[in-house]
C-alpha cells in the first residue's frame, strides 16, 4: 500500500533550474501536478530514446522536455497577452490555466523508449498513440485526474485534453470587445502546430544535450515574430516579413535535427531491434515457450489490453533489466536480439547499391536463392523475419497540408512561407507534393549471426563465406569506381610509369605491390539505335578463362547532378558498375539483369548485338599507403571489329578505399602528369576509346 505522501509548497510556487531555460518559474498549482506519480514517471523515460547510444550526452528525459515547454507557454501567453491588451480583449484566467497544463500533461502518455513505444506490440489493436495514452491518464488516472480537478474545476481534465486534441477550430472564436475572449484556436496552435512550444523546447534540448548545434533556435526572436491576424475572417498567427529569416533558421534546424539526430540510422536500427524482441517474446510466450513474471509484464507482451493503471508503471528501466536477462535466455535469437541491443552488438547497415527499391529485392532474392543452397526455404517477405531490418523514415522541411506558417507582408496581404522565401521554397520536382525538401529514406540492415541460426552446424562456415560475398558484392562502395585514365601510343612509356611508382612508393611508408599479368577478352554490346551508347553506359561480357562475367557500367548519381561546366573540368572518372560473375555468354540469359540495373526495357534487350571485341593484356600493381589503397593497372589493348583492328596502351589508377581519399588519387596523379611524359588524359569508356580509334583509322584509309 502506497504511503500518502505529505506535499510542502512555497507560497507562489518554485523555481526549477534547467540546463536550456535557466531558471523556470513553476506557480503552485502546476506544482502539484508536477507531483502527481504520473508525471514523476516521465523522469524515468529519455526523451529522444535510443539516441543516447550514439549521442552519449543525450540522457535527458521527457520530464525536463515537459517542463521546458510548459515555460515556453508560459512566455508565449505572455506575449499574446500583450497583444490583445492592444486590442482591449481579455484572455480568462481559466483559458491560460489549461494551455499551461496541457503544455505541461502534453507528453504525459509517452511509454518506455518514447516514439518507438507506439508501435512496438506485434498486434496492431494493442498499439496506441502517446497522444491517446496523455487523454486517457488526464482523464481517467487515478491521482492526477484527482489533482486536477480539486486544483481547478470538475471540467478541466476534460478542458485539457481537448485542447491536446485541438478539437476546438477558428470558427468558435467570435470575440466581443471588453469581454473575455476564447483563445482555444490560438492556443492550440501553440501546443501543437509547425511551429508551436513543444517543438521549440524539443529542437534546443535534444540540440544541447546531442551536442549538435542544428536546433540551437533563438526562440525569443521566433517568439516575439507571433502576431495575432485575420486570415479568411478567421483568427490565426502570422509572422511579419521581417522576422522570415529567424523563422527559416528554426525550420532549417529542426529538418537539420530530423536528418543528423531523430533519423539517425543506429537509432532507427536500435528501436527496430526493441520491436523485434518484443515480437520474439510474443511468439515464444504463445508458444509456452518463454516464463514471464506474474502480472504486469505477462499482460504487456500478451494480447490482454493494458489499463491506464498498468501503463503508468512502465518506464525505460522496466525493459531494460528484461533484456539484459534475456541475454542468457535458451533462445538464441531472442538472446541475440537482446545482446545487440545491450552490449550495441549492432547489425550490419547494409548499402545496397543505390538503395532503390528493385535493388534491395533482387538482394532479398538472392539470399532466398543461397538459403536454398543449403536447403532451408525462406519467403521473399522478409519483414517476419529477424535476420532483417527494414525501415522507412520520412521527414521534411515544411508541410503545406498542415497548418499555415502565415507572412505578413508590408502591404497588408498574408502569403505562405513557401511562396515567399527563397530557402524554404517549393522546388520543380517538389509538384503538388504538399512536404517540400521531403526526404524518404531506407534502412536496411542484416544480422548474419541469426541467419545461420538456419543452418546446420556443419555447414556454418561454408554459408558464413557465401553470405558475406553476396553482402560485399551489393555494397555500393563496392560498385562505384574512381579513377584516372590514360592512353599513349608508346609502349614504353610503361617502363616509365612503373619506375616512377618505384620511386614513389619509397616515401612515407608507401608499398607497391606486383599483382601479377594476365589476359583477358571483353565483348561489349548496344542496341541498334545506341541506346547505351548515348547515356554513356557499357554493357560488357568478359572471359576469363572459359567463365563469363557481364558488368553494366554508368554515370553515377554525382556525375548526373553537376552542370555542364564541373562535368567538362572533371577528370577523375566517377562511374556505377552491377557485375555478375559465372553467367552464359548469351545476352538472352541476362535480360532480367540488365533490365533492372539499366533505362532499358526487354524490347530494348531484344535489340543488343555484339559491337566491339577488345583484348587485352593487363598487368597489375597495387600502391599502399596506411589506409590508402590504390590498384594501378598497365593495359595493352587491341580493339577489333571483323577484319579492322588497332592497337592503343592505357594506364587506369584507381583507388580501392574510401572516398574521402579521391585527393591521395589526385596528387599521386598530379605528380606522375609533371614527371612522365606522353600521357594523355581520357574519361572515356573502353568502349568508347575503341569505336573512336577505328573509326578514325577507317577514315584515314578511305
Amino acid at each position: 500500500m502506497r504511503m500518502e505522501r505529505k506535499r510542502i509548497y512555497t507560497p507562489g510556487g518554485k523555481y526549477l533550474r534547467d540546463a536550456v531555460h535557466g531558471d523556470i518559474f513553476i506557480p503552485e498549482k502546476f506544482i502539484k501536478i508536477i507531483d502527481c506519480p504520473e508525471f514523476q514517471r516521465l523522469r524515468r523515460i529519455k526523451q529522444l530514446s535510443v539516441a543516447n547510444m550514439v549521442y552519449p550526452s543525450a540522457e535527458h528525459t521527457r520530464f525536463a522536455h515537459s517542463i521546458g515547454t510548459f515555460h515556453i507557454m508560459s512566455l508565449l501567453i505572455a506575449h499574446f497577452g500583450k497583444q490583445f491588451e492592444e486590442m482591449n480583449l481579455k484572455i480568462d484566467e481559466s483559458k491560460k490555466d489549461v494551455a499551461l497544463a496541457a503544455a505541461l500533461l502534453h507528453d504525459i502518455g509517452h511509454g518506455p523508449f518514447s516514439h518507438a513505444y507506439e508501435d512496438i506490440h506485434p498486434n496492431p489493436e494493442r498499439n496506441i498513440k502517446h497522444v491517446d495514452w496523455s487523454i486517457k491518464i488526464i482523464k481517467e488516472s487515478n491521482e492526477l485526474n484527482t489533482v486536477l480537478k480539486e486544483v481547478f474545476h470538475d471540467n478541466f481534465p476534460e478542458e485539457v485534453a481537448n485542447l491536446i486534441k485541438d478539437q476546438r477550430k477558428a470558427k468558435d472564436i467570435v470575440p466581443t470587445v471588453g469581454k473575455s475572449f476564447d483563445l482555444f484556436y490560438v492556443l492550440s496552435r501553440l501546443v501543437s502546430s509547425q511551429i508551436d512550444a513543444d517543438r521549440m523546447d524539443y529542437l534546443l534540448r535534444d540540440s544541447v544535450s546531442s551536442g549538435v548545434k542544428f536546433g540551437n533556435i533563438d526562440i525569443s526572436r521566433v517568439i516575439n515574430a507571433m502576431r495575432i491576424t485575420v486570415i479568411e475572417d478567421k483568427f490565426d498567427i502570422c509572422i511579419p516579413y521581417k522576422f522570415l529569416t529567424d523563422v527559416e533558421q528554426y525550420l532549417l534546424g529542426r529538418y537539420q535535427m530530423h536528418k543528423e539526430v531523430y533519423f539517425h540510422s543506429f537509432k532507427v536500427e536500435m528501436e527496430q531491434i526493441i520491436k523485434k524482441i518484443f515480437k520474439r517474446v510474443h511468439e515464444l510466450l504463445r508458444s509456452d515457450l518463454i516464463n514471464l513474471p506474474e502480472g504486469l509484464i505477462s499482460r504487456v507482451f500478451s494480447d490482454e489490453a493494458l489499463s491506464v493503471k498498468d501503463y503508468i508503471v512502465l518506464e525505460d528501466s522496466t525493459f531494460l533489466t528484461l533484456f539484459t536477462n534475456w541475454i542468457d535466455s535458451d533462445d538464441v535469437v531472442l538472446s541475440k536480439l537482446c545482446e545487440a541491443f545491450i552490449h550495441r552488438s549492432k547489425y550490419q547497415k547494409l548499402e545496397i547499391l543505390n538503395r532503390k527499391e528493385d535493388e534491395i529485392t533482387q538482394f532479398k532474392n538472392e539470399i532466398v536463392l543461397l538459403m536454398k543452397e543449403f536447403d532451408v526455404d525462406i519467403e521473399s517477405d522478409f519483414s517476419q523475419y529477424y535476420f532483417w531490418i527494414e525501415e522507412r523514415g520520412s521527414y521534411s522541411i515544411y508541410d503545406t497540408s498542415k497548418e499555415n506558417v502565415w507572412i505578413l507582408l508590408s502591404t497588408g496581404l498574408h502569403i505562405d512561407l513557401s511562396k515567399v522565401s527563397n530557402v524554404i521554397c517549393r522546388k520543380e520536382s517538389d509538384g503538388e507534393n504538399n512536404k517540400l525538401m521531403c526526404v524518404n529514406e531506407v534502412f536496411t540492415y542484416i544480422n548474419t549471426d541469426i541467419l545461420k541460426t538456419m543452418i546446420g552446424d556443419s555447414k556454418k562456415d561454408l554459408f558464413d563465406k557465401k553470405i558475406n560475398q553476396l553482402v560485399n558484392r551489393y555494397d555500393n562502395r563496392n560498385h562505384v569506381e574512381i579513377e584516372k585514365k590514360y592512353y599513349f601510343e608508346d609502349k614504353n612509356i610503361f617502363d616509365n610509369v612503373l619506375s616512377f611508382l618505384q620511386d614513389y612508393s619509397k616515401k612515407d611508408g608507401r608499398c607497391l605491390k606486383n599483382l601479377g599479368a594476365k589476359y583477358q577478352e571483353d565483348t561489349y554490346f548496344d542496341t541498334n539505335k545506341q541506346l547505351l551508347n548515348k547515356q554513356n553506359c557499357t554493357l560488357r561480357f568478359r572471359n576469363k578463362s572459359g567463365k563469363y562475367q557481364l558488368t553494366l557500367k554508368s554515370p553515377t548519381l554525382q556525375l548526373d547532378s553537376l552542370d555542364k561546366s564541373a562535368s567538362n573540368s572533371e577528370t577523375q572518372s566517377v562511374r556505377f558498375e552491377h557485375e555478375i560473375d559465372n553467367v552464359k555468354n548469351d545476352i538472352k540469359s541476362n535480360i532480367d539483369f540488365i533490365v533492372q540495373n539499366s533505362n532499358m526495357t526487354a524490347d530494348d534487350c531484344c535489340n543488343l548485338s555484339e559491337v566491339i571485341l577488345i583484348k587485352n593484356n593487363r598487368h597489375k600493381y597495387e600502391l599502399n599507403e596506411g589506409n590508402v589503397e590504390l590498384e594501378v593497372v598497365f593495359d595493352d589493348v587491341l580493339y577489333v571489329i571483323g577484319e579492322n583492328e588497332v592497337r592503343e596502351y592505357q594506364l587506369e589508377i584507381e583507388l580501392k578505399s574510401d572516398y574521402s581519399h579521391r585527393t591521395n588519387l589526385k596528387l599521386l596523379t598530379d605528380e606522375l602528369e609533371s614527371v612522365v611524359k606522353g600521357i594523355n588524359i581520357t574519361l572515356d569508356s573502353k568502349f568508347k576509346r575503341g569505336l573512336k580509334l577505328l573509326q578514325d583509322k577507317s577514315n584515314r584509309e578511305s
